[in-house]
């Protein structure tokens, strides 16, 4: 087996049938599989194997974080090649095949690209697309970057085998990870061709819930190891982090991006209002969680991409 496609899932009745239709329908010349892990209660699995018969299934009783579930996934995978995507992504027909010959061509430990709205009539899905995605857009250069989202990315499996497994949290294990390969001086391929559509939430109360677990999990992640930012998991001016990601938002896109710094700046009320339920998350993390001692490892920084 030359790749593995791994998608974690959980409640993701709704949205895997795209995705696993995108899959099969990859436009490739070598062999593949699809590995899903699924942890849900809503009849996913059950719809797995009705209408996805070739798709090798793994069923986790329990919730299982995205991490968790990519290395259940990676313990019986087959491929060379690892590739991951979530069960709400739409991966374009020549997605892998795009991967796996970046992977072929150059010395990467990663192989990653952009992340598309899917929901282009819809402004939360804008929201939430901007508000999480702005680095990761199509307009933006081809290049060596210092995080690649999990959603679009691939790794060489001997990389596990050298870094071990992801993180156990319960988001951003795609920057701890990535943060530790770069600390090793591996390099991550950001390829703006190699494309996903990424179906988000349509309505305000998930979007804002949604970003709440993502600042959440944002400042447990920087428990761990020292992010951007890390700092400020213990002082008070955490409370600004909405408005400095704000900042960087517009000064992105305002470089990169024209139209989505006019159509963020149309929908500032919308996209403002998940940055600061990101910040409010992210802010209260610090009493539901024990504070470690810090050390010196704790304390190296990620430079900055």
């Amino acid at each position: 087996m030359h790749a593995s496609v791994i998608v974690p899932s959980y409640a993701s009745r709704a949205t895997i049938t795209h995705c696993l239709n995108a899959l099969q329908r990859q436009r490739t010349e070598f062999s593949y599989e699809i590995v899903v892990v699924d942890s849900s209660n809503d009849g996913t699995a059950q719809l797995i194997k009705s209408n996805f018969p070739a798709v090798k299934l793994i069923s986790v009783p329990h919730r299982t974080f995205p991490g968790v579930a990519r290395n259940l996934g990676i313990e019986v995978a087959e491929g060379s090649i690892l590739a991951f995507t979530d069960a709400d992504c739409v991966p374009e027909s020549l997605w892998l095949d795009k991967m796996v010959r970046e992977h072929e061509q150059g010395n990467h430990a990663a192989v990653g690209g952009a992340v598309l709205n899917a929901l282009p009539l819809n402004p939360v899905a804008w929201s939430g697309y901007l508000v999480e995605f702005s680095e990761r857009l199509p307009s933006l250069p081809r290049g060596f970057v210092n995080m690649l989202p999990t959603c679009n990315v691939s790794f060489r499996r001997t990389v596990f085998q050298r870094y071990g497994p992801f993180p156990d949290i319960e988001s951003s294990e795609d920057h701890v990870f990535s943060w530790r390969l770069v600390r090793a001086g591996e390099r991550l391929l950001f390829d703006p061709e190699i494309r996903v559509r990424h179906i988000f939430r349509p309505s305000l109360r998930a979007f804002l819930r949604h970003q709440f677990w993502l600042g959440s999990g944002s400042a447990r992640a920087r428990r761990q190891v020292a992010l951007p930012y890390a700092w400020a998991v213990d002082h008070p001016p955490r409370w600004l982090l909405p408005l400095t990601r704000l900042a960087l938002i517009e000064t992105r896109l305002a470089r990169q991006d024209l139209m989505n710094f006019l159509r963020f700046n149309l929908l500032l009320p919308l996209c403002l209002s998940g940055l600061i339920a990101w910040g409010i998350g992210f802010c209260t993390a610090r009493d539901r969680m024990p504070i470690p001692r810090r050390s010196a490892a704790r304390r190296e920084s990620l430079p900055d991409d």
